[in-house]
């Protein structure tokens, strides 16, 4: 009996790995279907359905955290990339899409928030994070310490994910296939010809990145501390290289693998209860986001589709990969999401706090209305 418990462990770790690698494996093959298929984002959309596929008859796919960080400093790193000493140059210009995208989304969440409690009958700190715009791994850790529902809420956010990353590529293919203009693809790849001064400082920002992020306390510092440090080499023309599209499309792989997972060890039950609750937050964010692109577009000279990207209640890496593979000002979307996500994280606690005060405020107003009667 003394040598069964590292026995087990040893069977379970090669099952986690096994478990991986069909997932990646998986999500490749799915990754590759839609590139046959000529479908937007092929990558990630292919690999999260494919995912999704294996986890929802209970096959938990996991990516491990080394992997995933990786591929999404890979990310950072590419978006970084896309920045130039022009871009700040008209910073000033950010200011009211900026202004449009916080408030319009502290009033779509601010709705929704009304119709989970009253329509949907979650209780306040459920109704609260269920529909959170964003920062799903932040949510997850403050979820529980305020008293919500952990699996209604994780459900309604991954539902909300996957539906995000699955419709806003379609759209945003439709929006720049119109007259004005379609978006010329992003040049990188082996075609390239890196050099290895290239090389070298492409991978410091990825491994020197997150720690860099980390003592900053940056939220996400696998993908901000990347960013960050390629833009400030791209912005002094240090170098003007990419990472290899080769690389890009295994960052996708890995990204959607992790989407479509998040589905692991939903019951039946739980489909029926919370899925439908989900899918009417998703669709009304959608059609929210969709709106308010046209909105934002017209006060600001911005693209629709670059507004759409900018609006999308999606998470940093999702949409910067979308940007980002179809051109649609990757650097300009990639820091409005930075900045919806530093605002967030800000002002989530503190309107908990407030919507907890309005509750309580009408509660004892009732009380005394019924001691007065």
């Amino acid at each position: 009996m003394a040598h069964s418990s590292p026995e087990k462990k040893k069977i379970s770790h090669v099952g986690r790995i096994a478990r991986t690698a069909l997932g990646l494996a998986a999500g490749a093959g799915g990754g590759y279907a839609f590139q046959v298929m000529d479908l937007p984002l092929a990558w990630m959309l292919g690999a999260m359905c494919a995912s999704m596929a294996l986890s929802l008859p209970g096959m938990k796919v996991t990516i491990p955290r080394r992997l995933n960080n990786f591929m999404l400093a890979v990310i950072g790193v590419l978006l970084g990339s896309t920045f130039t000493p022009e871009l700040f140059g008209d910073a000033l210009r950010w200011l009211p899409s900026i202004g449009i995208m916080i408030s319009s989304q502290i009033v779509m969440g601010a709705i929704l928030v009304f119709i989970c409690y009253k329509l949907f009958r979650y209780d306040p700190p459920t109704a609260y994070f269920a529909p959170c715009p964003g920062a799903l791994s932040q949510v997850a850790v403050l979820a529980p310490e305020y008293g919500a529902d952990v699996r209604k809420v994780a459900l309604c956010h991954g539902t909300r994910v996957f539906a995000i990353a699955l419709v806003i590529p379609l759209l945003v293919s439709w929006l720049i296939l119109k007259p004005e203009g379609a978006a010329a693809p992003i040049a990188t790849g082996i075609a390239q010809h890196l050099s290895v001064n290239d090389i070298v400082l492409l991978t410091a920002c990825a491994l020197v990145g997150p720690s860099f992020a980390i003592g900053w306390k940056l939220p996400n510092p696998s993908l901000f501390g990347p960013i960050i440090l390629s833009a400030l080499l791209h912005m002094t023309e240090s170098t003007r290289a990419m990472p290899p599209m080769e690389l890009v499309n295994a960052a996708q792989v890995v990204i959607g693998v992790g989407i479509g997972g998040k589905f692991a060890g939903t019951t039946r039950t739980e489909l029926r209860k919370i899925m439908g609750v989900a899918i009417f937050i998703s669709a009304f964010m959608l059609a929210w986001a969709f709106g308010m692109a046209f909105v934002m577009a017209k006060a600001t000279g911005l693209s629709v589709a670059a507004s759409l990207l900018i609006m999308a209640p999606g998470g940093l890496a999702e949409m910067s990969v979308v940007a980002l593979t179809m051109s649609v000002e990757p650097a300009v979307v990639g820091i409005h999401h930075v900045i919806r996500i530093c605002i967030y994280l800000g002002l989530v606690p503190s309107l908990f706090f407030f919507w907890r005060w309005i509750l309580m405020g009408k509660k004892e107003l009732s009380a005394k209305l019924r001691l007065a009667n």
